[in-house]
């Protein structure tokens, strides 16, 4: 898997800068986050990606549109407020 840096901190703001992302991360739905990290990790099997990681990746993406945080993030995205999410 290539490491791909986005973001260039002195050791002394390392720390406050990853509990600064952490912090945003979990303000996520939690079903999402757990389904893009086995999506990550379905990925970083596939070299390359054949037909059955594929249809994995297919069916987690499913998921996620089908489930009600997906809508909650939406709805909360045009009335222009924070998401509620519910892990669902």
């Amino acid at each position: 898997m290539a490491l791909q840096i986005t973001h260039i901190r002195s050791n002394e703001r390392l720390e406050s800068a990853t509990t600064e992302m952490a912090g945003y991360m979990i303000q996520n739905s939690p079903l999402v986050i757990s389904l893009l990290k086995e999506q990550l990790r379905v990925l970083g099997e596939a070299h390359p990606l054949n037909p059955e990681g594929f249809q994995r990746i297919q069916a987690i993406r499913r998921r996620i549109y089908d489930s009600a945080d997906y809508q909650e993030g939406i709805r909360s995205f045009f009335e222009r407020r924070a998401p509620q999410f519910q892990g669902r």
